[in-house]
């Protein structure tokens, strides 16, 4: 769920809820903003170029996020999409994959 002015440049507020995935609330969704953009910029009346987003999530559940998204559209396409913000490193790991 979003809410606010789609234009460039403007601040929408956002909540993602995922409880069949097990996520109650998600307070940073980089790809859920990529596909909001997307879609935003493939339905909008805006000008060919670059158009961008500040995503704000997490509020409402005391983990304010700040998520920067941009689409770049030629010819009424989209043709690619930007995702990023900060981040803080609170875990580290390593997978490894047996070989078959």
């Amino acid at each position: 769920m979003f809410a606010g002015e789609f234009r460039s440049g403007s601040t929408l507020y956002a909540r993602a809820f995922a409880p069949a995935a097990g996520v109650d609330e998600d307070p940073a969704t980089g790809s859920a903003g990529a596909g909001l953009i997307g879609s935003l910029a493939q339905r909008s009346a805006l000008s060919d170029g670059e158009q961008t987003l500040r995503i704000l999530q997490g509020v409402r559940m005391g983990r304010p996020s700040l998520i920067e998204v941009g689409a770049h559209t030629e010819g009424g396409h989209l043709i690619g999409i930007t995702v990023g913000g900060f981040t803080a490193v609170i875990g580290k790991g390593t997978i490894t994959v047996p070989d078959r």
